[in-house]
């Protein structure tokens, strides 16, 4: 049973007339996808060097510092949060299959920086060693059946079925993606 589009755009490049136009689409969405991903990473760290200018400048302390971060603040933490969908794209096994963004710095930057954000920092080291094996498709990640379960199994329950050789990972993976369900 193949997976279930995961959206409107995955459903209509599945059921476009050949599959290699398929492919083609679904590529190119999940292009766009991921470079939104990457512009609001961009936008984040802009953000965070004007801020630290803005602070160094009037002073931590200050009225107008203050009441300007009263402001602002809810906004940007919004906006440091969306590691997790960078996140999600990059451990998304179809994804992965795909387009294998552990290989991108910036891809794999966020990763970095959503796995410290889930898990405690034992836990974070133990994912990002782990991180190699999924990179590189080793152990059970390189098998035939990994790859074709993961255009056919939704992605929590494939790293549930194959991320057992990387628990931290594995539960890094699922935070993600849960979070980006729930968003």
């Amino acid at each position: 049973m193949e997976r279930k589009p995961t959206s409107s755009t995955e459903a209509v490049a599945r059921g476009s007339g050949s599959s290699m136009e398929g492919v083609r689409l679904t590529g190119k969405v999940m292009e766009l996808q991921i470079g939104m991903a990457a512009a609001t990473m961009m936008q984040v760290q802009v953000v965070l060097k004007a801020l630290g200018k803005m602070e160094a400048h009037l002073g931590p302390t200050s009225r107008l510092y203050l009441s300007f971060m009263r402001k602002v603040g809810k906004r940007i933490d919004a906006m440091e949060e969306d590691t997790f969908m960078v996140a999600a794209a990059v451990l998304d096994p179809y994804t992965h299959y795909s387009l294998n963004l552990c290989n991108h710095t910036d891809y794999a930057t966020a990763l970095t920086d959503a796995i410290a954000k889930i898990l405690d920092p034992k836990g974070a080291l133990s994912a990002i060693d782990e991180v190699s094996k999924f990179r590189e498709c080793q152990g059970r990640f390189g098998t035939r059946l990994a790859q074709e379960a993961a255009a056919r199994m939704e992605p929590t329950q494939w790293w549930f079925q194959f991320g057992g050789d990387v628990p931290a990972l594995q539960k890094s993976a699922n935070e993600s993606l849960l979070t980006m369900c729930l968003i």
